[in-house]
């Protein structure tokens, strides 16, 4: 394989694989937030596939409309670096978790759970620009 498909395959599984490396970030982050130093269970554990759902509703769009606009204009830049990726992960991440909440849950019944869950998507975010640009690896030298 040439370098540029090499580098064009990196992207792709890149690009879909890192929302979902975010959204089981996210499921870890809710149950040791949420355990409250009870023992963890297997039911505990028995979300992670409603995790990879949740990063396929969720993510992979976030991904398609925001993240890789703002991978671009990182690479157009010149700016690539782990705070760059990590600032626009965190506000993409912060962004599509309200539009989230905001058309999905009945926000009569919103509670700590759902307040503490709405703001652990900065964070997902930011695991999920992160993966993605160390998935990625460096780009290819352009300049011939």
């Amino acid at each position: 394989m040439t370098s540029n498909r090499i580098s064009a395959v990196r992207f792709l599984f890149a690009a879909c694989l890192a929302p979902i490396i975010g959204s089981v970030a996210y499921l870890l982050f809710l149950i040791f937030l949420t355990s409250s130093g009870r023992p963890l269970t297997s039911w505990d554990f028995s979300y992670f596939g409603l995790s990879i759902y949740f990063g396929a509703i969720v993510g992979l769009p976030t991904m398609l409309f925001i993240g890789l606009p703002l991978h671009a204009a990182i690479c157009r830049l010149g700016v690539r670096n782990v705070p760059n990726y990590f600032m626009a992960g965190a506000v993409s991440g912060f962004v599509a978790t309200c539009f989230y909440f905001l058309y999905s849950v009945d926000r009569s019944s919103l509670s700590d759970f759902w307040i503490t869950a709405l703001f652990l998507g900065g964070p997902t975010g930011a695991i999920s620009a992160l993966s993605f640009h160390f998935l990625r690896g460096p780009l290819p030298n352009l300049t011939r």
